[in-house]
């Protein structure tokens, strides 16, 4: 347009050149409406274009606004109110559908909402993901086929990426889709053809490695969904054990041990849930030599010295299943503990270091399930007893001698299940990890790395060994004792983050495994609360929290330190700490009764707290005190702190306390009763202004009698303060006439001594006047201090200095302000005379 423009002009200019030359213009005329035409057929061009480009910027800012909206819908997903968390799903619903930004994190967090006691928000969470994920478009998927694959896609899409918390709820959306058949038989046979034929594709050669890697991905999403729906349905997996052996723990799984992983938590399904605890039907056990399990020790010893990813969940999760299913599963894990043991020297791709590590963590796990199997043996020693005891009922009853029988068989019932107990006990004690088992070969093994951690300066070695020690100790007591001061010497110590956060988690089951022996070491585990690593502290907030809701350890002063996450730097652990007292509001007086330790110990000068931290704890935690019981006896303790603290932000901090209470008549009572406790701290403004709130607070909700009472005790305080405020300056202006006399002593010793000022002088003696001596003797005390001040007289001076703090100490609060300037206020022209 500019072009054209100046072309038009310079085109007028010839014109104007022309007509005045005297030629005639109309062919130029002509042709400035030729160029003009171009012009105009440009601009509706322009104009169009930026027509779309104001639409385009209008639909970004829509879409940008809709995926901000999408972020506040998923926030409402929590909401106490029913009809908002309904409303967000189905707002959800409707954005997944047109592809708004954000909306995939919204999908997910309202998986946790299957799980909600609500029927209205539980019916619209599956009615959502029926409608997303189970019910395709028959436009798009017009046969069947097509629609099966879409619910397999969807059901992958949906377990990738989710952590332990969204793979329960969507175990529990599979089991309930099973229940109502939308995951049809189609559905589960797709997914058995992508498990097998995702080992045979892994199993070719030519494969590139992003095919390998996005079948391995398949499989193992395949066999989860699998493992889920059999949480319902367990024929699903009894009826292909075979193709789970082969392509789970075949060749296959050696690329990638997390498929390995998943597939012995699918044959863990074999096992049925046991709906009720007396159930005395007999266990379902395979035999050792089962055709599973040595499939498992094979592949585990094969890839031992290996570096394939996934080997340490893979071989948990083979224990556990050796566990739950074999007959004898000591014999197996000593198979496979000897054939790691003897791996360790052999050549292989993993480090020296990794296989270690590898080591042991099966060693712990072995030792822990070992522990949990002498209870599965106790049980089923239980589960005989009951069965022999109801085959002598019947025998008792067809001999008449019921009753009788009855008692000798309760006692010895009682009898035999302490016996067993007793026996378990000492195997767990004397036979696990001591004696000549194969476990306790490793104990030395396991302390030389523990004590030593310089020597082995790896944090992954440091952090198996610390995990394998605390499991020796759960499963004796008396190993635990032996070696609890290590532990917790590792607490404290260690230099590597995740070995500290290990082993907080881990003294967290010592304490709920030996209650009593952990007790005296519970000022430790709230150390760990004030550590620099993120992580540990996080990690210590939800042990202890575990333990004293559950009331494993006893609730002391050491709460103060869990109060101080509640401003802490992390907003997840300040989240926590805060969920950890309304928890505990929960448990009768626990708040009230740990209160005031929490305010002596973080208004403790040595505690270091600054005082926008106090102030948010405490505001935080008042708001726990309802009872005006409670309320009553706070106010008389924290007035009681006025007398044993010495600190001004002490003060201040307890009148702020006092300020946050909602008085009753019965607390202004008793704020006035304890009137002596704080009045001669009234002359400072920021307590005097909480006081003045405290006033105005219970007169708004007085009662008439009450009035005559707060208004007397506003005069007191007024006074006191008006008082005090005086008090101060008259200390203030002390202070200052002292610091003059210290300024002004140096310069007359120097004038004295100037003549011979290179002579020592140790002590100084000055002549007494005459016109002293004329004073008669029997002046009166008063006078003669008085003389004795305003004659300056060194030792007088000195005195004075030297016992100025002591002074002004004993003058505050007794009234002695007055006299004490009256002797020590000295006029600076007299003192310089002197």
């Amino acid at each position: 347009e500019d072009a054209a423009k100046s072309e038009g002009e310079d085109t007028a200019d010839e014109g104007s050149v022309q007509e005045e030359a005297g030629e005639p213009a109309p062919a130029e005329a002509e042709a400035e409406q030729v160029q003009d035409e171009p012009v105009d057929v440009e601009s509706e061009v322009v104009q169009k274009q930026r027509v779309v480009v104001q639409y385009l910027r209008d639909a970004c800012a829509f879409a940008n606004a809709l995926a901000h909206g999408m972020s506040l819908v998923a926030q409402l997903l929590g909401s106490k109110n029913n009809t908002d968390a309904v409303e967000a799903i189905h707002t959800l619903v409707v954005g997944w559908q047109f592809g708004a930004e954000g909306v995939q994190a919204g999908v997910r967090k309202m998986l946790v909402l299957i799980w909600s006691k609500e029927a209205a928000i539980k019916q619209a969470v599956l009615d959502a993901y029926k409608q997303l994920f189970f019910s395709p478009d028959p436009a798009m998927y017009p046969n069947a086929k097509a629609r099966t694959g879409f619910v397999v896609a969807s059901l992958m899409q949906m377990t990738q990426g989710a952590n332990m918390g969204d793979l329960r709820s969507i175990q529990e959306l599979a089991c309930t889709m099973m229940g109502e058949g939308i995951i049809s038989d189609a559905v589960v046979k797709h997914l058995w053809d992508t498990f097998a034929k995702g080992g045979e594709s892994l199993s070719e050669e030519g494969v590139s490695e992003e095919a390998r890697s996005e079948g391995v991905e398949k499989q193992r999403l395949a066999v989860m969904i699998l493992a889920m729906c059999a949480q319902a349905e367990p024929a699903i997996i009894k009826n292909n054990v075979g193709v789970l052996v082969n392509a789970g723990l075949g060749a296959s799984a050696r690329r990638n041990l997390l498929v390995a992983k998943e597939t012995c938590i699918a044959l863990q399904k074999l096992l049925p849930k046991k709906v009720n605890k007396i159930d005395r039907s007999e266990p379902v056990r395979l035999p050792s030599d089962h055709a599973m399990f040595a499939a498992m020790l094979t592949l585990l010893a094969e890839t031992f010295a290996l570096d394939v990813p996934g080997y340490v969940p893979a071989v948990e999760q083979a224990i556990n299943t050796m566990y739950i299913l074999a007959e004898h599963p000591d014999t197996l894990v000593q198979q496979l503990l000897g054939s790691l043991a003897s791996s360790l020297a052999t050549t292989g791709t993993a480090s020296s270091s990794t296989r270690l590590q590898r080591l042991l963590f099966t060693v712990g796990h072995v030792a822990l399930k070992q522990l949990v199997h002498t209870e599965v043996i106790q049980v089923e020693m239980k589960r005989r007893r009951a069965l022999q005891d109801d085959i002598n009922e019947r025998a008792s009853a067809r001999n008449k001698k019921k009753a009788k029988e009855d008692d000798d068989m309760g006692v010895g019932g009682a009898s035999a299940e302490d016996a067993e107990a007793d026996f378990m006990h000492g195997v767990c004690e004397n036979e696990i990890i001591s004696g000549n088992t194969i476990l306790a070969g490793f104990v030395p093994l396991v302390l030389s790395l523990c004590q030593d951690p310089q020597s082995y300066a790896c944090a992954e070695l440091q952090a198996a060994a610390v995990l394998t020690l605390a499991k020796f100790m759960t499963v004796s007591s008396s190993f635990c004792e032996e070696h609890l001061q290590l532990m917790f010497s590792i607490l404290r110590n260690s230099a590597y983050p995740t070995v500290r956060s290990n082993a907080i988690i881990a003294l967290g089951d010592l304490a709920f495994r030996f209650p009593n022996l952990i007790e005296p070491w519970t000022a430790h585990l709230y150390s760990t609360l004030r550590d620099e690593n993120v992580r540990v502290r996080k990690n210590t907030v939800m042990v202890l929290t575990h333990l004293i809701l559950n009331d494993m350890i006893k609730v002391k002063g050491q709460l103060s330190e869990l109060a101080l996450r509640l401003q802490d730097d992390e907003s997840r652990i300040a989240d926590l700490a805060r969920l950890f007292f309304i928890e505990l509001s929960n448990k009768g007086n626990a708040i009230y009764n740990i209160l005031p330790d929490i305010i002596s110990h973080i208004s403790d000068p040595e505690a270091a707290v600054s005082r926008k931290d106090f102030d948010a704890i405490v505001t935080f935690l008042f708001d726990f005190i309802k009872k005006d019981k409670q309320a009553e006896s706070l106010v008389e303790k924290l007035c009681h702190r006025f007398r044993t603290t010495q600190s001004l932000a002490q003060w201040q901090q307890f009148a702020f306390c006092l300020a946050l209470i909602n008085y009753s008549d019965k607390c202004v009572r008793k704020l006035n009763e304890n009137f002596a406790c704080f009045h001669d701290k009234l002359g400072d403004p920021e307590i005097y202004a909480a006081f003045q709130e405290i006033l105005s607070k219970a007169a708004k909700f007085a009662k008439p009698e009450l009035k005559d009472a707060l208004a007397e005790l506003e005069q007191r305080i007024q006074a006191c303060h008006e008082k005090g405020a005086e008090d101060d300056a008259a200390l203030m202006k002390a202070a200052k006439v002292s610091k003059r006399a210290k300024k002004y002593k140096p310069k007359a010793t120097q004038d004295e001594n100037a003549p011979d000022a290179a002579a020592p002088t140790p002590t100084r003696t000055r002549k007494p006047r005459k016109a002293a001596a004329s004073k008669p003797a029997t002046a009166t005390k008063p006078r003669r201090r008085r003389k004795a001040v305003e004659s300056s007289d060194e030792d007088d001076i000195d005195a004075l200095l030297d016992s100025d703090e002591e002074v002004v100490s004993k003058a505050v609060g007794k009234g002695r302000q007055r006299r004490v300037l009256q002797e020590a206020e000295l006029d600076e022209d007299d003192l310089l005379l002197e």
